[in-house]
């Protein structure tokens, strides 16, 4: 009991600390009820495509717990090495490492205890309000309520709990493992700026540079997912290579020249700054790492989302789509049209291709290089000029080894095109079509070319085209009726292909909606991760820095000059993670362009207006946890100097 009433007090004293470690927690323990109350909630099993919304939601929970266990572990590690001194009083006053143990282990029960009960609270107030956020971003029917799950509750406080073990554990052998009366020892080290680490310094500049380099010249949307994982390692190592040695290339290149580093009005911002720069290189790269990781996801998945129905428009010209032999599409539209009468629905503005098996490519100039490897850029498809010119509604006279060309969203402006070993007149370019599918929903853009020339049709392919047909039509009826026709038709017609543009709709909200909602709590999660990291440094920095500020202050400076170099510093080493990650931001916009291309999202303007709301947004937030957290700096930093000195101007 009497080790449980050193706890209350060592909280209630040092709630500088301790507050900010159980407001995360508490974060941390509202949005994992609420993504579980979000999965187990049974109403949602009801709805179209169900499944990939709940794996999308498991995979937010996986993801959230992750994040939970690294940042609740590296806050209590930073907890216990700021109350080093504290630590080593008790055991100067006679505590011994058991009763030091046990007094953690009271304070971590009286964390998980609150964070329970709080993250609970606001759990169960919120997930009604983000549940209708869900219904909306997945287009969940409204007949779908909302649920409460108690299960959640249990599990969260398991999953939590099991963190909290796990820092207990760390936290015991932490503390039978040091010599605590040696954290009394408070003299600091004398700060060697040491050898200039080209080599290391060389090697993680160049690893970061390479990361960009792979993001700017990947050309092949099929291959843009497996880069952009290379160069997204490469660009971690690279920026904590980068931020763990630039300071100390700063440092000797400052010093060497004496105008700068022994000005009066430079001299102690640049011995301050590199100072700190030295101490918190991991926590800036992290920091760093972390905005990208905030600005790339909100980017992405919003442009997933506002450029959803571009996509389903592209997939899906018309309501309905319908892929059968083409020898066979005279009986199947005559099995349509008889089901659409019997539920008086009317097929209308009807458009139909012969189209035939596509050959893989990449087109360099005039030439088609045919490879049917992963790194193929393009999908080539025949196209039968007879169902072409009835399409149209246009008549194209053709000789042999003359064609029509047609690129969705690119204008081809040459006047030949070399397949294999022949060359192809091209008679015409075609800028748009009416109706122009997407050969099987293919993530690689389409080529059409348009032949009347059996031969030439051989020579391209180097085979027999086998020609299947591709028609679309709109419905006109009540939505009951549509609904009604399209599950009967997809049912009913196993030899053809059916899908529907509102069943597609509803996948891709699923999918889509789920992946922004899920995107935006780990986003919020990687911003308060941000400022809490931030919290912290510069609570430990505060610490660290009072008593030279105090010394600086004996030796002639007043407060306007202590800010001012405190906001100079501030401004340097907080904003410089902000700045490398916009330009981590820029560097890889162009792969994924190319990953958005993987999805048939061709709108770049999109991805770049989304990209500039997004940073300015966050530079906005991060604006402010930067205030907030250097008033706590000036706080510590102030205290500990002569009140007189407050009086000064």
């Amino acid at each position: 009991m009497f080790l449980m009433k050193i706890s209350l007090h060592n909280l209630r004293s040092n709630k500088t600390m301790t507050l900010p470690y159980l407001i995360a927690s508490s974060i941390f323990t509202s949005f994992l009820f609420i993504l579980l109350n979000l999965y187990l909630d049974t109403s949602i099993r009801t709805m179209h495509n169900s499944s990939t919304l709940k794996n999308i939601l498991m995979l937010g929970v996986i993801l959230l717990t992750f994040l939970a266990f690294v940042f609740m572990i590296y806050a209590s590690s930073y907890l216990t090495k700021l109350r080093a001194k504290e630590l080593s009083l008790y055991s100067v006053l006679g505590m011994n490492k058991k009763q030091i143990s046990v007094l953690l282990i009271d304070e971590e029960l009286i964390f998980y205890l609150l964070s329970i009960f709080w993250g609970l609270i606001f759990g169960a107030i919120f997930s009604r309000f983000l549940f209708l956020i869900l219904q909306r971003m997945v287009g969940l029917s409204e007949k779908i309520k909302y649920s409460f799950s108690t299960p959640a509750l249990g599990i969260t406080s398991v999953v939590i709990g099991a963190i909290y073990l796990i820092i207990i554990a760390i936290s015991v052998h932490r503390v039978y493992g040091l010599n605590i009366k040696e954290l009394s020892q408070t003299q600091k080290k004398s700060e060697n700026s040491g050898k200039i680490p080209w080599l290391f310094g060389s090697i993680s500049f160049f690893t970061l540079m390479a990361g960009y380099v792979i993001a700017v010249i990947t050309k092949n949307p099929a291959t843009s997912v497996s880069r952009f994982e290379v160069a997204s390692l490469l660009v971690i190592l690279g920026i904590f290579g980068t931020f763990m040695t630039s300071d100390i290339v700063i440092l000797n290149m400052l010093k060497k020249n004496s105008k700068i580093y022994y000005n009066s009005a430079n001299f102690f911002t640049i011995a301050t700054i590199l100072h700190r720069l030295k101490r918190s290189s991991v926590a800036l790269a992290t920091i760093c790492l972390l905005c990208t990781a905030t600005l790339v996801t909100v980017t992405t998945l919003s442009c997933f989302y506002v450029g959803k129905n571009s996509l389903i428009q592209q997939w899906f010209p018309r309501q309905v789509m319908v892929t059968s032999n083409s020898k066979n599409k005279s009986s199947v539209l005559a099995g349509l049209k008889k089901a659409a009468a019997k539920d008086d629905i009317k097929l209308t503005n009807f458009s139909s291709l012969d189209m035939s098996q596509s050959i893989y490519g990449s087109l360099k100039g005039n030439f088609f290089n045919i490879d049917d490897s992963i790194n193929a850029h393009y999908q080539m498809s025949l196209v039968s000029l007879n169902s072409f010119e009835k399409s149209e509604k246009k008549k194209f006279h053709l000789k042999p080894k003359q064609v029509l060309i047609f690129i969705p969203d690119q204008k081809y402006k040459f006047n030949s095109i070399k397949i294999h070993d022949r060359v192809y007149s091209v008679k015409k370019s075609i800028q748009k079509l009416e109706f122009a599918p997407v050969n099987d929903n293919s993530i690689v853009p389409n080529i059409y070319i348009i032949s009347g020339n059996t031969a030439d049709e051989f020579n391209m392919l180097k085979m027999t085209p086998v020609f299947k047909n591709v028609s679309g039509f709109d419905l006109n009826g009540s939505s009951s009726q549509k609904d009604r026709y399209i599950k009967s038709v997809e049912s009913s017609t196993p030899a053809v292909k059916i899908a529907s543009q509102d069943t597609m709709q509803k996948v891709v909200n699923s999918l889509f909606g789920g992946l922004l909602f899920i995107g935006l709590i780990l986003s919020f999660v990687f911003i308060f991760i941000t400022a809490f990291t931030m919290y912290y440094k510069q609570i430990s920095e505060g610490f660290e820095d009072k008593s030279d500020f105090n010394v600086l202050h004996k030796l002639g400076m007043n407060i306007k000059e202590i800010r001012k170099t405190i906001n100079k510093q501030v401004i340097i080493t907080a904003f410089s993670p902000l700045i490398f990650a916009i330009i981590n931001q820029i560097f890889a916009f162009p792969i994924i362009l190319k990953i958005l291309k993987l999805l048939s999202l061709t709108n770049d303007r999109l991805f770049i207006v989304t990209g500039i709301v997004t940073s300015v947004a966050f530079l906005i937030f991060y604006t402010l946890i930067c205030l907030s957290t250097t008033h706590n700096y000036f706080v510590l930093i102030e205290g500990n100097i002569d009140k007189s000195l407050l009086g000064e101007n």
